[in-house]
């Protein structure tokens, strides 16, 4: 019973720290995505002020 518990307890740890590093994955990941919407979002915005500007000419 002992051991079972240990075995148990071992996978759990195991689950726990494979879970960490998903989760930190997932997290580098949004912030990579997040970071390339953004950049996008600047390069729009500078295209549609750029068609504005040439429309006012």
């Amino acid at each position: 019973n002992d051991d079972e518990k240990l075995l148990l307890r071992e996978r759990l740890n195991e689950v726990e720290l494979e879970l960490r590093k998903v989760l930190d994955e997932h997290a580098s990941t949004t912030a990579m995505y997040e970071e390339q919407l953004q950049s996008l979002i600047i390069e729009r915005d500078a295209i549609v002020e750029q068609q504005i500007f040439q429309s006012n000419e």
